[in-house]
């Protein structure tokens, strides 16, 4: 896994300015969207005191560490100083010829950390979920990512979230909620056994790009989705206490409430144009209550 820890992920931009005979800007070039491009290699960097501290079953992730450094060149020195100039009074009066000669040895240092696995992925085994997906389809969904892509990022959604449903087990609950500047509840949250995966497929497949955007609405819905699943499996609500009060009731309950994780996935091309009035229901305090 590889996490650049600022300026641009890649360099799409410049290459589609030379794809169309244009001079890109030097803004749209970094290192950083070169190198996350690449694999890096941190697997083979473990030191053999790494593999001494980490050698213990306890030690679930290992992390390893490369370095890299490399030196500033001439023009990208010159272009910055120019970007300087055109930006800063003062960097205009001295002008970018200047302090070239101490400039000549600047460099610039890289650290990539890995995590490596310390464990059997495939003896691993996941709790059951609680599954509510929440899927964007205004109408900036209709577009697709780039001017070399085909596929709407709306048909794209649609696949991801079809190709999800067959890691579910029966034993998963699981929701879809679709948005625009409204929400729709595609499935009310039920286990999968008890839902037509098909017909649902079927359902999510046609659903197609319209109106505005409100994330927050979305989410919020979500949320209220749970809320009621869990009211509906609390053992002391009315259609629950008979059946606590039994031993089969009271196991129900316990594995309910230890062996189900709650997921929310929310897919979005992420352009709202639609935001909550109250700053309690902002999209990010919600998410800092449910967490």
């Amino acid at each position: 896994m590889l996490c650049m820890a600022g300026g641009a992920k890649d360099i799409n931009t410049f290459r589609k300015q030379v794809d169309a005979n244009a001079l890109p800007d030097v803004s749209t070039i970094t290192y950083e969207g070169i190198f996350n491009e690449y694999y890096f290699d941190t697997l083979t960097n473990i030191k053999n005191d790494d593999e001494k501290q980490y050698s213990t079953a306890e030690q679930l992730m290992i992390p390893t560490y490369c370095f890299a450094r490399t030196k500033v060149p001439a023009p990208l020195r010159k272009a910055q100083k120019l970007a300087a100039a055109a930006a800063d009074t003062t960097a205009t009066q001295t002008g970018p010829g200047t302090n070239d000669e101490e400039s000549e040895d600047q460099f610039e240092y890289f650290m990539n950390v890995g995590l490596n696995e310390n464990f059997d992925v495939n003896a691993m085994k996941r709790n059951n979920l609680n599954l509510m997906i929440v899927l964007d389809h205004s109408g900036s969904m209709g577009s697709p990512f780039d001017y070399k892509s085909k596929e709407s990022k709306m048909k794209v959604a649609n696949e991801a979230v079809i190709a999800l449903f067959s890691q579910l087990t029966d034993e998963d609950r699981l929701g879809v909620l679709k948005f625009d500047n409204q929400f729709t509840i595609v499935q009310p949250m039920a286990l999968v056994k008890n839902i037509n995966m098909e017909e649902l497929s079927s359902t999510v497949r046609q659903i197609k790009e319209n109106g505005g955007t409100n994330m927050e609405m979305a989410y919020k819905a979500a949320t209220q989705c749970y809320t009621q699943l869990f009211e509906s499996i609390a053992p002391d609500t009315p259609s629950k206490t008979k059946q606590a009060d039994t031993e089969e009731g009271k196991d129900n309950d316990k594995q309910d409430a230890q062996n189900y994780s709650n997921r929310i996935i929310f897919l979005t091309d992420a352009m709202p144009n639609s935001y909550a009035s109250n700053s309690d229901d902002s999209l990010l305090k919600m998410m800092q209550r449910n967490a």
